[in-house]
């Protein structure tokens, strides 16, 4: 078997196109989310930046007595969740489209913790970087 075939690389850094469902019904809210998946460089640049700003805060902080809150764990992790976010369509926020940025990345997951529930689940799935 060839196992480049099973290569998820390329198709992680283009990104998968994620349809947001409704988090009660599972039905589509017709607005979707485009991800790159773990094995992509953007994500493994992303997960580096994340660790020197902790190794960093842990050498001001004094070294190894540096501990993590939970807050700055969550904080990590939409942060990573956002800089994967390569755009989306037909998100409205208040009743107005939002505009895809890093900032409103951030502000969405930060808000609603279902969708980065969702979001996490198919960028860590592999098999959604495998289809054609």
């Amino acid at each position: 078997m060839d196992l480049t075939s099973l290569s998820t690389t390329e198709k992680a850094e283009a990104g998968f196109k994620m349809e947001i469902v409704n988090p009660a019904t599972g039905v589509p809210v017709g607005a979707s989310i485009t991800l790159a998946g773990t094995d992509s460089k953007i994500y493994q640049d992303a997960q580096h930046k994340i660790a020197n700003k902790r190794m960093k805060r842990m050498n001001s902080r004094g070294g190894m007595k540096f501990a993590l809150t939970s807050e700055e764990v969550e904080f990590e992790s939409i942060e990573l969740l956002a800089r994967c976010t390569l755009g989306w369509d037909d998100v409205d926020w208040e009743g107005s489209p939002l505009k895809f940025s890093l900032e409103n990345a951030k502000m969405v997951y930060t808000e609603l913790l279902w969708l980065r529930e969702q979001c996490v689940v198919a960028m860590e799935d592999r098999s959604n970087y495998l289809q054609d």
